[in-house]
């Protein structure tokens, strides 16, 4: 299709990204270094790296749909209506929320082992039972927008199904973990009140805990 919006093209980049075609290269490279664009079985992108990563730019810069979209890159009518569903779109916006939570729970973790400060037991379980469990969500959530395709072998994602799922069992099934951790929270208090308070900065949330033990009580 010719006349189609390209990132091959300088003057499209600046107008959809507001980058220079310098940064834009940049960009283009950091994203293809952090795994964007591995080779994989199966069907290979109509649009090269450079030129999805345009029109994802445009995608948020302007009012234009996933459909109109297309139209302009070159890309088919399917493809766009794979994305512009709202089914889709939830499960998606679902794995982007579930990525910031592991992102901050493991962050929110690692600054104390950074720093040399003790950290309690209850972050380390926490992190356990959080991750996998997301993770799973996230994996499961694609198998499903795949259909058939997400369960053969061929596809990537059937692997990383299982993985996801064996990480819910080893090293402590989250059952069992979460019989745990609600036992720390019951019996060490305390230890999560300072936790809550110093590490989370959530002073308000550390003296609820105070409140109901002194209620329990």
């Amino acid at each position: 299709m010719s006349g189609v919006i390209t990132a091959s093209e300088p003057s499209w980049i600046a107008p959809f990204t507001g980058l220079s075609p310098r940064q834009f290269g940049k960009l283009v490279t950091a994203l293809r270094r952090e795994g964007a664009d591995p080779v994989r079985k199966g069907r290979p992108w109509s649009l090269p790296l450079e030129d999805r990563v345009l029109l994802v730019a445009a995608y948020w810069r302007t009012n234009l749909t996933p459909r109109q979209l297309a139209r302009l890159f070159g890309a088919s009518k399917s493809a766009a209506d794979r994305i512009d569903n709202p089914v889709v779109r939830e499960t998606l916006s679902d794995a982007v929320a579930a990525i910031r939570a592991v992102e901050a729970v493991v962050y929110g973790t690692a600054s104390p082992f950074d720093a040399h400060r003790p950290v309690e037991e209850i972050a380390a379980l926490v992190l356990k039972v959080v991750c996998p469990e997301l993770l799973w969500k996230v994996v499961d959530g694609t198998v499903q927008l795949l259909g058939g395709r997400g369960y053969i072998e061929t596809n990537e994602v059937s692997r990383f199904l299982r993985d996801a799922r064996v990480l819910r069992i080893f090293e402590g099934p989250t059952e069992s973990l979460r019989m745990h951790l609600g036992s720390l929270v019951l019996n060490r208090r305390d230890a999560l009140r300072t936790l809550v308070e110093n590490e989370l900065d959530d002073a308000e949330a550390a003296r609820d805990l105070s409140t109901r033990r002194a209620v329990s009580r």
